[in-house]
């Protein structure tokens, strides 16, 4: 259950300062954190402990692949994927870039997502499934 003012904490999170970081911040934390903030519910602290094992980022997309890749991560914690033409906005997407399929937040007509080159924004109907927040 989202919480009370989940809104706001969407868009403070979305507006602060973070930059893509294969450790710390990568696509399926990044979708994590925001999870976290619009329901409390934490289930990227097991990553983040075993992202601290990982030399590499290559060796971390090795991991997130032996995990079944973003998409599995998504359909573990989150349930039953939803066509991206019913996501509302908090909703976890994916969608294809530089990085390859990365998760983001739904944010209406645009998702949010990190990347290498930062914090990118994508037209939410561009995007390949939803997963709703609840």
């Amino acid at each position: 259950m989202r919480v009370p003012d989940w809104e706001s904490k969407l868009y403070k999170f979305i507006e602060s300062d973070i930059s893509y970081d294969w450790k710390t911040m990568n696509c399926a934390l990044f979708a994590g954190f925001v999870v976290k903030e619009l329901t409390g519910l934490n289930f990227t602290q097991g990553y983040l402990s075993e992202l601290n094992k990982i030399p590499s980022e290559i060796a971390m997309f090795k991991y997130l692949r032996s995990l079944g890749g973003v998409q599995a991560i998504a359909d573990k914690h989150l349930g039953v994927r939803k066509p991206i033409s019913r996501a509302q906005r908090g909703d976890v997407v994916s969608c294809e870039l530089d990085l390859g399929l990365s998760l983001g937040v739904c944010l209406g007509p645009v998702s949010a997502f990190i990347s290498h080159s930062g914090k990118v924004f994508i037209e939410t109907e561009c995007c390949e499934n939803a997963w709703g927040v609840d």
